[in-house]
């Protein structure tokens, strides 16, 4: 097959196609073993098509997006094709030799001997991350995050393909992204498109955070055995039935997850390992996707606020020693999946409320369920809210020593402190006072942000004594902070009235 760049020249497509796909299909190009070309089935849109492709390449030759590189990670449009009659019909852009797909990660129970660790799968959200946050940086959206469009490589990093989909603004215009994969449609944009489609609809459609909302559901279902977090399990029923099932966009749209909420006659997934097993800096980021997201979508973690916390979060990972494929968080007694994987197999009880029987017609089917239909008729009732006993009696505990250590210094220690540097009583009392208040306010921050304890649950002796360090830090902080303001008010005092000498002066000097 014969094609034309714009400039006329011929290039030969090798045949057969190395894959097709619904808008078109993937040629090798002879002599160029590192290119490919796509060719698209149908001429229709090809005038708005041609468009958006043309703007696409000139984005890719601009320095800012070569210094990116993102035309390594994502197939980009780089050359226009036509026919021999000059009409386009495709364009051309870099290999992507990944085979894998995010979405065969996904699968629960995994397939034998195919199982990435959680390290690995780690490190495809990092990459993908940092992809996303690369293409932000050129004001370019994604829109459609369709995990089969998310190539895995070797070193588990990602490529992207099916770009020319993209949400493209160049130069005052917007071309749209027309399609996106069911499950991961931010709530307000399914509210929105309700009735219409992303191309007709006339308002704006995808944004930054729309993105935002789709990587949180990839970053989920990575750590999560695959599960979505709008999916949800059939609760068993003695008498009578349960609603009819809702589908995963049903779900989003009305903000219904049950890792977040109690949804009557339906519960957790059982194969999904316990939310709570996380850290708690990754499950905020949930949270934030999740709940804050739903009514305000730019509480949303950014793609480099996702980064750092599983950067963080790989650093904090141990192996498990009964499956090489699991590594958990290092503040679990146990493997979170393992647990889940017993769960699902029916050998654990832990997490229903009663012995019940089983109906081998009802029984785990052995295969995955595909996401539209995964509502699964074992049981689970849901997972133990995080306990927060620990950190309560911490609290408690600091507070208490705190406000003793700080009415102990303000009766002994302060008084003659302050009195030191100044005569002023009145100065020396709003010291004293002021440095009681900044030590007890250093120990809340102290407990509320930085306390180690806050992510595992578990305090050590030393997060006592460095809250008390920290009241005691604030407190002579403030008296610092108060000499400097101090210092600096007398020193403006002196230059306001040399600045007055030396107007005066000026005056006489003139005669005025």
């Amino acid at each position: 097959m014969d094609v034309y760049t714009l400039s006329g020249k011929k290039i030969v497509l090798k045949e057969p196609a190395l894959n097709a796909g619904g808008e078109g299909s993937v040629y090798e190009i002879k002599g160029y073993p590192k290119k490919v070309a796509k060719i698209y089935h149908h001429a229709s849109d090809a005038c708005a098509r041609e468009k958006k492709i043309k703007e696409m390449v000139q984005i890719s030759e601009t320095n800012f997006f070569r210094s990116l590189n993102l035309a390594q990670d994502i197939a980009w449009p780089l050359a226009p094709l036509f026919d021999e009659t000059h009409h386009f019909i495709g364009f051309g852009m870099n290999r992507i030799a990944a085979s894998n797909e995010l979405d065969d990660l996904y699968v629960y129970p995994p397939k034998r001997g195919g199982a990435a660790s959680i390290k690995h799968r780690i490190d495809c959200l990092i990459s993908l991350c940092d992809v996303i946050s690369r293409l932000h940086c050129t004001g370019q959206i994604f829109g459609d995050f369709n995990p089969n469009n998310i190539k895995i490589k070797s070193d588990w990093t990602v490529n992207f393909v099916d770009a020319d989909s993209y949400h493209i603004y160049r130069a005052g215009n917007v071309y749209r992204c027309i399609v996106c994969a069911p499950g991961y449609v931010a709530p307000e944009l399914i509210r929105a498109c309700k009735g219409t489609t992303y191309a007709d609809y006339p308002g704006p459609t995808f944004t930054c955070e729309t993105d935002y909302f789709a990587l949180a559901i990839h970053c989920f279902r990575m750590l999560m055995n695959g599960c979505h977090p709008y999916t949800c399990q059939r609760q068993p029923k003695g008498v009578g039935s349960a609603p009819a099932p809702k589908s995963v966009d049903k779900r989003i749209e009305s903000g219904e997850s049950p890792f977040f909420q109690t949804i009557p006659d339906y519960t957790i997934p059982s194969y999904a390992p316990d939310i709570h097993a996380l850290p708690l800096y990754i499950y905020e980021l949930f949270r934030r996707a999740f709940v804050d997201g739903y009514t305000n979508p730019k509480a949303r973690p950014t793609a480099s606020e996702w980064k750092l916390a599983l950067e963080r979060f790989r650093g904090e990972l141990q192996p498990c020693s009964h499956n090489p494929a699991h590594d958990y968080w290092k503040g679990n007694p146990s493997c979170p999946y393992c647990e889940a994987d017993r769960r699902y197999s029916g050998k654990m009880s832990a997490f229903v409320t009663k012995p019940a029987s089983v109906d081998k017609k009802r029984r785990m089917p052995a295969r995955p369920i595909p996401m539209k239909k995964m509502v699964q008729p074992a049981s689970a009732a849901p997972f133990p809210p995080r306990n927060t006993t620990g950190k309560s009696a911490f609290g408690a505990i600091t507070i208490v020593l705190s406000i003793l250590m700080l009415v102990l210094m303000g009766y002994w220690v302060f008084p003659d402190l302050y009195s030191s540097f100044t005569d002023n009583k009145t100065l020396a009392a709003i010291g004293v006072i002021g440095s009681c208040v900044s030590g007890f306010a250093g120990v809340l921050i102290y407990n509320r942000r930085w306390a180690i304890g806050n992510t595992r649950g578990k305090y050590r002796w030393y997060e006592y004594l460095l809250s008390m360090l920290a009241a005691l830090g604030f407190s002579l902080g403030f008296g610092v902070l108060m000499g400097i303001v101090a210092m600096v008010f007398a020193v403006l005092c002196y230059i306001g009235i040399a600045l007055l000498i030396i107007g005066v002066l000026a005056a006489v000097c003139s005669g005025g």
